[in-house]
């Protein structure tokens, strides 16, 4: 007989606190189940990016969704959509073809003494070039040099990836002009 009077007499704070502790429980869950279906088809930091993507998601734009079945649909449902996003983000870049530089076998034994004079030649242009570009370009350009993914350097500089997506592109267009006619030679398109 306590029990049901003290059930009775919830109050709405208590009701409140149990359907965010369920809502909670079913979050770290889903958690789970999506970065389990991330890590199927991506990068073990691809994956665990979308999933705090997709929480986040899941915690902002649909608090109102409490079904946890609704959640599970839901976040598998973003989860995809996403992946298909950095797929396509992926292609468009040339990351899946690129070919790792230090794999491609000499055919010769060494360069040639042209080619290492020409590759000098290039060298001290583009040092020249980024040695005039503003600070963040220069950040940035270091760090893609030094091999390290958009998505460590956002990490870096505390960005979003897109911004640092953007600034790459500006930076990129920055070199070009700084570059002017020179540009084609150093991107190792014909002989000066």
């Amino acid at each position: 007989m306590g029990l049901g009077y003290s059930r009775s007499r919830t109050t709405m704070g208590e009701l409140s606190r149990e359907r965010t502790l369920t809502r909670d429980a079913a979050l770290a869950s889903l958690r789970l189940r999506i970065l389990s279906a991330a890590r199927r088809r991506l990068s073990p930091a691809d994956a665990e990016d979308l999933t705090q993507e997709v929480l986040l998601l899941l915690t902002t734009k649909y608090a109102e969704v409490e079904d946890p079945a609704q959640l599970v649909a839901l976040g598998l449902g973003i989860l995809r959509k996403k992946q298909a996003d950095l797929w396509r983000k992926s292609a468009r870049r040339g990351e899946a073809s690129a070919q790792d530089a230090t794999e491609v076998p000499l055919a010769h034994g060494g360069p040639l003494p042209d080619t290492v004079a020409a590759d000098r030649a290039r060298l001290r242009l583009f040092a020249e070039a980024a040695a005039r570009l503003e600070g963040r370009c220069r950040e940035i350009l270091r760090r893609k040099l030094e091999g390290l993914s958009f998505v460590e350097i956002a990490a870096e500089l505390g960005r979003p990836v897109n911004t640092v997506y953007s600034w790459d592109f500006r930076c990129h267009q920055r070199l070009r002009t700084l570059l002017g006619d020179r540009w084609s030679f150093v991107a190792g398109g014909e002989e000066r």
